[in-house]
């Protein structure tokens, strides 16, 4: 990402799915070579209840999605941060804080947490910054239609966080960062 942009150009994919990582590696190759590679893994979803109800199903969507997902994406478009770029794991504050009712989608993201900190390290050299980005409670679709979202952070917050972090100096980089809500954990 070039330092004066404001924009960036979004490439939604299905990160379960050979075809939709490679298609976000392609967009990611046709940027010009001023831009700087930049990889948001956002992608999630989340079944909570108590873990011995949890379907074996459900359990193992949460996993491939928020965690092996975004493992493969990154591996696929890995060759193009060659001279550096930025990476933002957007986990969540179960990857540090146990909330009951959360078991696999915290595992998920807690894994991601590890993964982001292990490539930290083995990319540091090759000028790859990547950050743990951790939100608490964003009023989004992965809460039930009952969820009290009135304290709940807006998804901009987190948009503008990301925007920050993808465009501030390359001289720092913020290993992990806990963004919450006013109110704290809801």
């Amino acid at each position: 990402m070039d330092r004066g942009a404001t924009a960036a150009v979004p490439v939604p994919c299905d990160v379960t799915q050979d075809d939709g990582r490679i298609r976000a590696a392609l967009a990611l190759g046709e940027l010009p070579n001023d831009l700087e590679p930049c990889l948001v893994n956002n992608a999630g979803i989340g079944e909570f209840g108590p873990f011995s109800e949890m379907p074996a199903n459900a359990i193992e969507q949460q996993i491939q999605t928020n965690l092996v997902g975004a493992m493969l994406l990154t591996q696929t478009v890995l060759p193009l941060f060659a001279n550096g770029g930025r990476i933002v794991n957007v986990l969540s504050v179960v990857a540090e804080i146990p909330l009951p009712n959360s078991a696999a989608y915290a595992a998920s993201k807690a894994g991601l947490r590890m993964f982001g900190r292990v490539l930290q390290e083995e990319l540091r050299e090759q000028g790859v910054l990547i950050t743990n980005l951790m939100p608490g409670a964003t009023s989004t679709e992965i809460w039930s239609e009952g969820a009290n979202r009135a304290d709940m952070m807006p998804p901009s917050a987190v948009a503008e966080t990301i925007a920050w972090l993808l465009t501030s100096p390359p001289n720092r980089v913020v290993d992990e960062m806990m963004l919450m809500p006013p109110k704290g954990v809801l």
